[in-house]
């Protein structure tokens, strides 16, 4: 088909589609527009219908709006009247009795009277309640047979309680002792006075290391014994040998009792 034809076809389509259209505008460009203006026929633009207002409906009635009244002023307070401090009274000290320089003489009239036989004496000065409060302290700690501990790990202060209790219950009561209390205050002279006290077992190392306890140390070769003071001394070996050596321990306790026979009950 030639182009010519094409041409022809496409007129005759278009020309068929304008009849048929029931549009009254056709929208087009600038460029069809100056084409084709001279076979179009213009026609006026329509105007739009001018809005109106609307009617006032008669049934809504305009709610009133509510009238601004001015705000109120408070009027200023009076000021009160402001009173003078009422001045504090102090009260005198109260004079506190000194319980240490009060003689009690009445109180000893009255027991002189109810019980003569019964001395009254002066109250001691502070260090020697302190020394004597210290003696009840360590007297307290003080058991016939004391096993002494100082510097023991958990494995061999165990050792050591069992072996307490063993003599606890076969010869004397026993106890283990912590060295280490008596040795900082340098107490050994009050728990060697004790009359409680029948032997000491220690450490070798002990001697060595606790220098206020090697103060009241005695040795006596030729008899193979030895004191602290004038309380029976047992040195065994460190008790970490006791511990590897589980066959040495009923070797410690023969020689233990033997000792022990020897201390008047």
């Amino acid at each position: 088909m030639s182009l010519q034809k094409k041409y022809q076809l496409l007129l005759q389509d278009t020309i068929q589609h304008l009849k048929e259209t029931t549009d009254q505008f056709i929208f087009s460009d600038s460029e069809t527009f100056s084409l084709f203006k001279d076979h179009i026929t213009l026609k006026p633009h329509l105007s739009l219908p001018k809005l109106q207002a609307p009617k006032p409906n008669p049934f809504f009635k305009p709610i009133p709006k509510p009238k601004e009244e001015p705000p109120k002023i408070t009027p200023p307070l009076e000021p009160k009247e402001i009173k003078p401090l009422e001045k504090a009274v102090t009260k005198e000290p109260e004079q506190k009795i000194n319980i240490a320089e009060d003689s009690f003489e009445d109180l000893k009239k009255i027991v002189g009277k109810i019980a003569p036989n019964l001395a009254i004496q002066n109250p001691l000065d502070d260090k020697k309640a302190k020394q004597l409060s210290q003696k009840w302290k360590v007297n307290n700690e003080v058991f016939p047979i004391s096993v002494l501990a100082y510097k023991e790990d958990e494995r061999t202060y165990k050792f050591l309680i069992e072996l307490s209790k063993a003599l606890d219950v076969c010869f004397y009561p026993s106890k283990v002792v912590f060295a280490y209390q008596l040795e900082k205050e340098n107490q050994w002279d009050i728990f060697l006075s004790s009359k409680e006290l029948k032997m000491i077992i220690a450490q070798t190392y002990m001697i060595a290391e606790l220098n206020n306890l090697r103060g009241f140390y005695k040795e006596f070769p030729q008899e193979r014994t030895s004191f602290l003071k004038e309380v029976p001394l047992f040195l065994m070996a460190d008790a970490h040998l006791y511990l590897k050596e589980p066959l040495l321990k009923p070797s410690l306790f023969k020689t233990l009792k033997q000792k022990i026979s020897t201390i008047n009950g």
